[in-house]
């Protein structure tokens, strides 16, 4: 069974999700987080279901990503995915004795969510002076498109005809959007979804943290 799921902020909602699909007796055996792809398998009767934990963290050197790994293996959890630059890491149960969860106090759990709120911060940070370099510099104009025909500058456009006007249409159209304002509406949607992301990880932070 393969199934569809987003995790941007949310990683408890996320293990709750996975671990509804384990009482109805189903294992995740793949994952694939970068496009939301989780395949799970029908378990035989009396088989052992292990529990799924997440974590976020990246890594810089291999040595200190291995040393991680196996930390958890000590402790019965086995890496289901994950890689020392993709951030978010699955763990399952390798056995029954295992504890039931790879933190040890809140505290830990909470630090995941600081983790991913910085991985936010460093996506959004680059996208602010870009975005304000490209309004200084007319890129994103906000243009008057009553008339939308003045957007295109192709010398005699409008007086082409057949295959040649459609090629050369087609291709100022991308060009013609940024003109019209459309590229810093797309710069304001981008900006605005990644500070409500980075805004709900610090949140959840805060949240977890007054669990102890």
């Amino acid at each position: 069974m393969i199934l569809y799921k987003q995790c941007v902020v949310n990683i408890q909602k996320l293990e709750n999700w996975i671990e509804d699909y384990r009482k109805q007796g189903y294992r995740l055996i793949k994952v694939n987080p970068n496009i939301g792809r989780y395949e799970f398998a029908k378990s035989n009767e009396g088989e052992f279901l292990p529990k799924v934990r997440i974590d976020f963290r990246t890594f810089d050197k291999k040595d200190a990503y291995e040393d991680y790994l196996c930390l958890f293996e000590d402790s019965g959890w086995h890496c289901l995915y994950g890689s020392r630059s993709n951030g978010f890491q699955y763990f399952e149960q390798m056995h029954e004795s295992a504890s039931d969860d790879i933190f040890s106090d809140s505290v830990s759990r909470a630090a995941r969510y600081k983790r991913l709120s910085t991985m936010w911060l460093t996506i959004l940070v680059p996208f602010i002076p870009i975005a304000v370099a490209l309004n200084t510099t007319g890129v994103f104009g906000w243009h008057n498109i009553s008339d939308p025909k003045t957007l295109y500058l192709t010398p005699g456009l409008w007086e082409m005809g057949g295959a040649r006007f459609w090629r050369a249409f087609l291709f100022e159209t991308p060009f013609v959007l940024l003109r019209a304002g459309f590229g810093g509406f797309f710069f304001v949607v981008i900006i605005a979804a990644f500070l409500y992301f980075l805004l709900k990880a610090a949140y959840l932070y805060k949240k977890e943290k007054k669990l102890r």
